[in-house]
């Protein structure tokens, strides 16, 4: 953001025959996940005061395949929370993809209804009844290879780019 507006987002590219890997059923087209997706945003980039209650707040750690560890969450301050998730507003359904760190690349599916802020993940959002959570995440997992070679910088500390939400190719 510049003067006081807000950057057009550049469209997406057109997919090419070069990144259809195989033909689909009759009513299914390819798409970019950017062209289908409500939000891709990351979480907070400062590390708030953690308490021993308050506010659900999760951490890349927190993020394994077989699901969000709420049961070791931390927990921030009211305050905080409220600045963690005014940028994000995670919903059930949605997926937090770990981006910093050892786990980069580890997706979640979210399920539950409270409220929560995040760090060091990126969230995907997106029409759920148009297309199903468990078809994104099964396509990060089995694209996640790919993913990391081709969006993931940096060296010790590897960070995954939220570009590679708008760029990827699947199909709906």
């Amino acid at each position: 953001m510049a003067d006081g507006k807000i950057k057009k987002e550049k469209p997406l590219a057109p997919i090419n025959p070069d990144d259809v890997p195989f033909a689909l059923p009759d009513g299914w087209v390819w798409v970019r996940l950017g062209g289908i997706c409500t939000k891709v945003t990351d979480g907070f980039h400062n590390t708030p005061r953690k308490l021993k209650e308050g506010a659900i707040y999760v951490s890349a750690t927190h993020i394994r395949e077989q699901g969000i560890n709420w049961k070791n969450c931390l927990y921030v301050s009211p305050e905080d929370h409220a600045e963690l998730h005014k940028k994000t507003y995670p919903c059930r359904g949605e997926i937090l993809i770990t981006n910093r760190g050892a786990g980069c690349g580890t997706p979640a599916i979210i399920d539950i209804d409270e409220s929560f802020g995040f760090q060091n993940a990126a969230l995907i959002g997106f029409n759920q009844t148009l297309v199903s959570n468990k078809y994104i995440y099964n396509f990060i997992i089995i694209m996640r290879d790919k993913i990391m070679e081709e969006f993931v910088n940096g060296g010790l500390q590897p960070m995954l780019s939220n570009a590679v939400y708008h760029e990827k190719s699947v199909c709906c």
